[in-house]
């Protein structure tokens, strides 16, 4: 009994441009149908390139964009301004692509033939589509059905499919001339008439999907199909119903596939190899991916076979890495199956923390060198763009070790299309100061665009700069490019802003001083995970093995991290942290002090050293200026105050940054004081946000409430003298990543420096004097002093204090609010409420006349009011404290 190595789902679809029979344009409903039925082949007719009618869109990219697949589109005839034709959706990578027009003998619409070659695992596949002529005389379709014919002939040594809109009958002709090399996979396989085409009048079968005939001229291939259901959906969205064909792919019994002739070539086979059948996925794309295992010069007995581990995730970070694997059903995501080239049975097994590992067993056999095992997947890969590799081991039965695969399968996660453009500049410049400003290009995940190529035309605020105003983005700059040598001549808030005429940036204030300023801001992130240097890069079967670093299985490198933090957010400084798991020792801490130490580059790009503690009081992010210093573990030291003992027995600068999570009413944050090692905390981070709290963001969960024992007013009124700073606590290797829109929904916040310049000594000068403010993310510019003294400083006055506050905001500013605790309760002293993107006023509070404390509240207009998810979230922003002591 021969068994199949595959399955796989092939449609046709007449989309009649997209247009339904209520007379809409819509292509996503066109996608959804492909996406819902999970198809791996799409064969469509009356497809529209450019054209007027069709809105000038590129249907077969904007389809590809929407499905995650591969395309191609061939063309019938030129029609208004672009072109008609027919196009072709594939899983698979397609590696060639051809468009046939047919020879007519009459005059009207002409038609063609595109055909394609797709690669197929280890095969290649020929996929025909086509639409035929309509007119009722069959003498154009015969003639185009005998090129038909005379192509496919040249591909008869491969596997082939045939898809289309023949426009005519079963019992025509033109299918009976068809039949006598493919079969009718409906005939097969389906139920009923099948009836595709409908209008007032009459509903006819002329949608097909066919196969070679096993006894025809095109039984040469390796592979072979066999279906085993074909069915119609019932859908409004073209004047055709989409058909739908399953197929078996069973490996023909010849020599080249037995098990003798490869145990004859055991040095080519002396370890087992694994597989799989793509090397590239678009981000968040559904595939069907085949691991090919095939045994090396060990039998496997039973019990033997394979295991892998995909990157899946949980907690924060479930549904951005892959479906998670499932056995139940073959029509929900993430389904796996399996099969062999033996009439066996294979066993399936799936566990793991995360329930990534699936193991491939052989039942009661025995596989000889050269058997295969296939494993199906079938899901949507994870939305990071970056190389996946799949962790690999093999056994010789149920009682050997797991031995390591040697050569691990990787697919690389291509990114989608360009949704958001951002430019970076710097915060402080002075007036004629040379600088430089970043343009990105980012896909809705956050992942750099490479492939972007349009042209942008750049603006900027100030008329006399020096500038380019267009730029046409090339390969070579794979979505960044960094225009030197700017400056600006004009005092005050300056932008600069670009767009391709359908993208617009998301951009943020330059500050123009008219000298050098005495502090600059800088934006960073001092909290992020990937498990770098924990040596934890295996199977994560169990929590121990998975609590080390990112505590999410491993699947980022902090090298990575550092560089999406420096070169796609663009931040000025940022440090790892991962978490203190008892994976974490020694070396994985002297490893990450040393990536740390490979990506500073004073005055560009700074980097700190630490980790998180994360023991129950309540988790700290432990910060150190210096390299060398210990890790203090939370199973070792689990008090706040055990670990500030070490650290003043280690007598090295430090800080310990609380990170705030649940709002736990009984956890003790802020049950011991210390002023000197907790001098920042962070207010926004992963968890204020609506991933974790859908269906919205609830930016100030963590400020507001002298009751509230997670509070920062809370802590504040009990004598905790600490600073404001935001973090991402980001475990998916895009630190910095801001909620551009709503598909990045793995975004924190920002923390912002005021010092002299980016260095370490001089970063941690304003770390230490709470020179700091936080955003939600986005790069709100804000200042704020009291009498000339900055945010976070502590001074003495008996006359009412002057306050000066200025805030440039990255979208339109609702409220700007200057609060103040007098020891007794919080309350608004003042709010300005722009309705523009800059605020600033002079308040001086006539009624100071105790001890007190002050700080800024920014927060943004909702740009899609009552919408959940709103895309971008209102962006918000806090100060550090200002303490005043009334001096009488």
């Amino acid at each position: 009994m021969q068994h199949p190595v595959d399955t796989i789902r092939v449609m046709t679809y007449n989309i009649h441009t997209g247009v339904g029979v209520d007379g809409i344009f819509d292509l996503s409903r066109i996608a959804d149908i492909i996406t819902t039925h999970k198809i791996d082949i799409v064969g469509l007719q009356e497809v529209d390139q450019g054209v007027e009618r069709t809105d000038r869109i590129d249907t077969m990219e904007k389809l590809s964009e929407l499905t995650g697949m591969y395309f191609a589109f061939g063309k019938a005839i030129p029609f208004q301004g672009g072109e008609y034709g027919n196009g072709l959706l594939s899983r698979y990578p397609i590696i060639e692509k051809h468009n046939h027009p047919y020879t007519f003998e009459q005059t009207g619409e002409h038609r063609a033939l595109l055909y394609v070659v797709v690669e197929y695992g280890q095969d290649n596949l020929l996929v025909m589509n086509t639409h035929l002529d309509h007119r009722p005389d069959d003498t154009e379709r015969m003639i185009s059905v005998e090129e038909i014919l005379s192509i496919a002939s040249k591909y008869k040594e491969m596997p082939m499919l045939f898809l289309g809109d023949i426009n005519d009958v079963p019992e025509s002709k033109v299918i009976s001339t068809l039949k006598e090399s493919f079969r009718d996979a409906w005939e097969k396989a389906g139920d009923g008439p099948g009836l595709t085409f409908h209008t007032e009048d009459f509903k006819r079968r002329i949608d097909y999907i066919l196969y070679p005939e096993p006894t025809g001229n095109m039984d040469q291939s390796d592979l072979y199909f066999e279906p085993f259901n074909a069915y119609t959906i019932q859908t409004p969205a073209s004047d055709h119903l989409p058909v739908v064909a399953e197929f078996e792919v069973y490996v023909r019994n010849n020599d080249k596939n037995s098990a003798n002739t490869h145990s004859d070539n055991k040095e080519a086979l002396s370890e087992p190899t694994l597989t799989v059948n793509l090397d590239t996925a678009l981000a968040e794309s559904y595939q069907h991916l085949i691991f090919e295992f095939t045994v090396g010069e060990d039998t496997l007995k039973t019990g033997g076979g394979f295991r892998i581990e995909i990157p899946v995730g949980y907690g924060e970070t479930a549904g951005f890495l892959w479906d998670r694997p499932q056995i139940e059903s073959r029509d929900l995501m993430g389904y796996v199956d399996a099969t062999s080239s033996m009439p066996s049975d294979v066993n399936m097994k799936l566990y793991g923390v995360a329930g990534g590992i699936i193991q491939c067993e052989i039942k009661e056999s025995v596989f000889y060198p050269g058997e295969r095992i296939y494993l199906h997947y079938y899901g949507r890969m994870q939305n990071l763009a970056r190389e996946t590799s799949i962790r690999a081991q093999w056994r010789k039965s149920g009682q050997s070790p797991w031995i390591a695969i040697e050569h691990e399968p990787a697919i690389t996660i291509t990114p989608q299309n360009a949704a958001t453009i951002v430019v970076v500049a710097p915060a402080d410049v002075a007036q004629g100061e040379k600088f430089d400003a970043a343009i990105i290009m980012l896909d809705k995940f956050g992942n750099r665009a490479i492939n972007y190529n349009n042209t942008i035309t750049i603006t900027y605020t100030d008329p006399e700069v020096t500038h380019p105003e267009e730029y046409t983005f090339t390969t070579a700059d794979s979505g960044i490019i960094v225009i030197n040598d700017l400056s600006y001549n004009s005092l005050g808030f300056q932008k600069i802003s670009a767009t391709d005429g359908v993208l617009s940036s998301y951009t943020h204030y330059t500050y123009v001083w008219d000298n050098d300023p005495q502090y600059r801001r800088y934006f960073g992130d001092t909290h992020f995970h990937t498990g770098t240097g924990t040596g934890n890069t295996g199977f994560s079967e169990s929590w121990a093995d998975n609590l080390g670093g990112d505590h999410r299985g491993n699947f980022t490198t902090q090298e990575d991290a550092y560089r999406y933090v420096r070169d796609v957010a663009r931040l000025d400084f940022a440090s790892a942290s991962e978490h203190d798991a008892e994976v974490f020792d020694s070396l994985a801490w002297k490893e990450i002090q040393r990536i740390a130490d490979s990506f500073y580059e004073p005055g560009e790009f700074t980097t700190f050293y630490a980790y998180e503690w994360t023991a129950s009081e309540g988790h700290h992010v432990v910060l150190y200026k210096d390299r060398g210093n210990e890790h203090f573990s939370s199973h070792h030291h689990e008090s706040m105050t055990d670990l500030w003992g070490a650290l003043d027995e280690q007598g090295s600068p430090a800080l310990t940054i609380p990170h705030i999570m649940w709002p736990f009413k009984d956890h003790k944050m802020w049950s011991e004081i210390n002023n000197h090692y907790r001098r920042i905390g962070e207010i926004y981070s992963l968890w204020n946000n609506r991933f974790l709290l859908p269906p919205n963001d609830d930016p100030q969960r963590f400020e507001l409430g002298i009751d509230n024992p997670w509070s920062y007013q809370y802590a504040w009124h009990r004598g905790h003298k600490i600073g404001l700073i935001g973090s991402s606590d980001n475990h998916l290797g895009q630190p910095g990543s801001n909620a551009y829109t709503i598909h990045t929904r793995h975004a924190g916040g920002l923390a912002a420096v005021l010092a002299e310049e980016n260095s370490r000594e001089r970063i941690w000068h304003s770390f230490s004097h709470r020179r700091t403010y936080a955003t939600s993310g986005t790069r709100i510019y804000l200042h704020f002093t009291g009498d000339g003294n900055h945010m976070g400083s502590t001074y003495e006055t008996n006359k009412p204090p002057e306050f000066h506050v200025r805030v440039g905001g990255t979208s339109i500013i609702e409220s700007v609010h200057l609060i103040k605790y007098n020891g007794n309760e919080y309350f608004t002293l003042h709010s300005d409420r722009p309705e523009d993107d800059i605020s600033e006023f002079i308040y001086t509070d006539k009624d100071f006349s105790g001890d007190s404390m002050y700080y800024v509240r920014v927060i943004q207009a909702d740009e899609y009011p009552g919408r959940t998810y709103a895309d971008p979230v209102p962006g918000m922003a806090w100060s550090s404290p200002i303490w005043i002591h009334y001096k009488d």
